[in-house]
């Protein structure tokens, strides 16, 4: 602990100094003395600070990753353990709330997170295993919402006991700390009867190298990409330079939500900006994105399918199924059934199908829609 004290991991920050203070505290609560006593204090003073730096006004985690989320969710709790209830006036008991709450709408109907940023089903403990622990210590944990929108972090959804649908329009990381950012703005997943039916790409390791930068950059998301540029300046395993500033506005209605935004990612020597609105209804919905700015190069759309689902053709849509899960996904612009990976955890690589909907040259705009039709 004396090493660890004099070692604290403040050049990186992040979800690593959540764990040094967790350690600081447990060692404060386990020997006794004035050493002991210094421990706890720093551990208070380190998490006051970090509370209100890493934990966005919404409850996100401020990396955003949903896997870090619930790994720091964790370790605020044992940090809860130790130091006792009521630290720092009930900051910590609120954000833990607040902190339970979001994971509770970022989890699929299959228990599992989404996968946005850098994220696996299993690489961070289990938003069941973190929600069972708020309750066991704190009390009953909130449970997801039919709407919700998390403007802070850029997370936004609907659920109901047919359909999940959960989508990232906001900035890709804190800009001090990108470390585990994706060019994912507009991204977004899909569930159906429990089933995932479209998926984020998910990480498959972060040693630098092609699957490192495929799992980082747009072209690998359900996102409208721009060939020869990317929404943030990815280089290395970690490291992000220019990052794009997004704009959105979210409204509820009676059949769900309407999101529309914009962000500069391909601004950087091109002046493009990307438009883009999504529209949920009973049992469909509909985005469309508009490239504004000169486009010198190709685009298109990508939507990753979950390797247990099969595209097939129906006429110009594409049907998809999985067990009694269905969808069918119609564009203004053909779209091609094309092979792909999915990498839903650390070292884990499955072959699935990615549907492309190429924009032809000269044009700016397409629409998309999905209709969820359970058998």
């Amino acid at each position: 602990m004396a090493f660890l004290e004099r070692n604290l991991e403040v050049d990186i920050a992040g979800n690593h100094i959540i764990k040094n203070i967790k350690a600081l505290a447990w060692a404060s609560a386990y020997f006794d003395g004035q050493r002991a006593q210094d421990w706890r204090l720093l551990a208070l003073r380190l998490l006051e600070r970090e509370l209100g730096e890493q934990v966005l006004a919404d409850g996100v985690h401020f990396e955003r990753s949903t896997s870090y989320h619930a790994q720091v969710l964790g370790d605020l709790l044992e940090t809860r353990v130790a130091l006792g209830p009521d630290v720092l006036g009930g900051a910590l008991d609120a954000a833990l709330s607040r902190m339970t709450a979001a994971l509770a709408d970022l989890t699929h109907p299959d228990g599992g997170p989404a996968l946005f940023n850098d994220a696996g089903l299993s690489m961070a403990l289990t938003p069941a295993t973190v929600t069972a622990a708020y309750a066991g210590l704190i009390g009953p944990a909130p449970g997801p919402n039919s709407i919700f929108q998390y403007p802070a972090a850029g997370y936004y959804g609907r659920r109901d006991t047919t359909w999940y649908l959960v989508t990232d329009f906001g900035a890709v990381g804190p800009k001090d700390l990108p470390a585990h950012a994706h060019g994912d703005v507009g991204s977004f997943e899909l569930s159906v009867l429990g089933k995932r039916m479209i998926v984020d790409p998910g990480v498959f390791e972060y040693n630098a190298g092609p699957r490192r930068d495929r799992s980082r950059t747009a072209a690998s998301h359900n996102v409208l990409h721009l060939d020869g540029g990317d929404q943030a300046e990815f280089y290395g395993s970690f490291r992000c330079g220019r990052q794009p500033s997004v704009e959105a506005s979210f409204t509820k209605h009676p059949n769900g939500f309407e999101l529309v935004g914009s962000h500069n990612g391909y601004a950087q020597g091109r002046g493009d900006v990307i438009w883009h609105r999504m529209q949920t209804q009973a049992r469909s919905f509909r985005i469309e994105d508009r490239i504004i700015g000169h486009r010198s190069g190709d685009a298109s759309f990508g939507l990753l399918l979950h390797p247990d689902a099969e595209p097939s053709r129906s006429g110009d849509a594409v049907a998809v199924a999985r067990d009694d899960a269905r969808i069918v996904i119609t564009s203004d612009h053909p779209i091609e059934i094309v092979p792909a990976v999915y990498w839903p955890d650390m070292g884990v690589e499955y072959q699935t199908h990615r549907l492309v909907i190429r924009l032809p040259k000269g044009q700016n705009q397409l629409a998309l829609e999905v209709e969820i039709q359970p058998a």
